[in-house]
């Protein structure tokens, strides 16, 4: 459930994705993403959107679609704005601060 998969990806924890695909163009530091999907037991993600590396700068929108229940809806969930240093783990608080602001 969407519970599982979100303590998982946010609480230390891991959602395991058996597939990863990708189609994107890397032109001048911009890295274009067509697609870019996992797929997992849990649920699968499918993404698309830019990542800048010049500008360090990502917009990116995503859809997160649970296995079960079948009829679940699809999350949507937009990651836009500056990269901040990823050395340095985010608290689960700045997560979801950026998934509601999105």
């Amino acid at each position: 459930n969407f519970g599982t998969v979100l303590t998982g990806t946010m609480g230390g924890g891991a959602t395991r994705f058996d597939t990863m695909s990708s189609e994107f163009s890397i032109n001048n530091g911009l890295v274009s993403f067509r697609t870019l999907d996992f797929f997992g037991p849990e649920a699968s993600i499918k993404s698309k959107g830019e990542l800048s590396l010049p500008l360090w700068k990502i917009d990116l929108k995503s859809s997160i679609k649970l296995v079960e229940p079948p009829d679940s809806p699809a999350l949507d969930v937009l990651i836009k704005g500056r990269l901040i240093n990823l050395c340095k783990p985010l608290e689960k608080a700045q997560w979801m601060l950026i998934l509601i602001v999105s």
